[in-house]
């Protein structure tokens, strides 16, 4: 999907895959890759360029259920994008 996304002319996705930013998902090693830092995570945007839309495709906002309350908080209008497969 992250791929996919990429190549559409209307979106911008960082180069980093999964951020993290709005995910609380402990101390565990699912921790030591997260971007905590704000202004490092609207960084990654800084390129967006004309791009209508930008992207996050953090998977681990799947295990914090309060990743979709800090997504709206700052933007209330964001559409939440869930693809399960079977692996």
């Amino acid at each position: 999907m992250y791929e996919f996304l990429r190549g559409h002319p209307d979106v911008f996705l960082p180069t980093i895959k999964e951020p993290g930013f709005f995910a609380d998902v402990g101390n565990g090693p699912t921790r030591a890759w997260r971007i905590d830092d704000q202004a490092h995570y609207l960084a990654l945007y800084r390129k967006r360029g004309d791009h209508r839309r930008v992207g996050d495709c953090t998977t681990n906002y799947l295990l914090d259920a309060r990743s979709a309350d800090r997504i709206h908080a700052v933007a209330p209008d964001a559409k939440i994008v869930i693809v399960l497969r079977n692996p």
